[in-house]
C-alpha cells in the first residue's frame, strides 16, 4: 500500500502528486546519523547505507546511485542525465563531501523507500509510517 506520511523525529514527510515530499526523509535521516556519529567517513557511512538501499540506477549508468554519493560523482552522473541528487544540502564527511539521492519511490516498480525505512528501524530509530488507500481508476462510459 502506497505510503501517505513519515513522522520521523520531529519532522512530517508528506507524500505528494508532483514531486514526492517523501524523499526528504532520506535526507534527514543521513544528516542526522552523520551529526550523530562525527567523525565519520564515506566508507564508514557506505556500511549503514549501502547502495542496495537504494538500488535503482540512472540513465546510461551501470552502478546504483546509492542513499548518496560524492559531489563529484554526482555532478558525473549530472553531466550524463539530470540532476539526481539533493543539491542544496551537502553533507560533510571526514574525507569528503556527500549528496543523497532524491530518487526514492512508496510504490511502483522502482519502489525502494521501504528498504529504507526498514534499515531505519533496524538503527533503533523511531518513526511511524502511515498509508494512503490507493486511488482507484475508473473509466467513462
Amino acid at each position: 500500500m502506497p505510503i501517505a506520511t513519515i513522522t520521523y523525529k520531529n519532522h512530517t514527510f508528506r507524500y505528494k502528486e508532483k514531486g514526492n515530499g517523501l524523499n526528504r526523509f532520506v535526507l534527514t535521516v543521513v544528516r542526522d546519523y552523520v551529526n550523530q556519529h562525527k567523525p565519520i567517513t564515506f566508507n564508514q557511512l557506505k556500511l549503514v547505507f549501502p547502495d542496495s538501499l537504494q538500488n535503482n540506477t540512472a540513465r546510461r549508468e551501470t552502478v546504483p546511485l546509492g542513499v548518496f554519493a560524492t559531489f563529484e560523482r554526482a555532478e558525473a552522473i549530472r553531466s550524463k542525465d539530470r540532476w539526481r541528487y539533493f543539491s542544496d544540502a551537502h553533507i560533510a564527511l571526514l574525507d569528503g563531501v556527500i549528496v543523497v539521492t532524491g530518487e526514492w519511490a512508496s510504490e511502483g516498480s522502482r519502489c525502494n523507500l521501504p528498504r529504507f525505512i526498514e534499515k531505519v528501524q533496524e538503527l533503533g530509530e523511531s518513526l511511524q509510517v502511515h498509508y494512503r488507500e490507493p486511488v482507484a481508476k475508473t473509466t467513462l462510459a
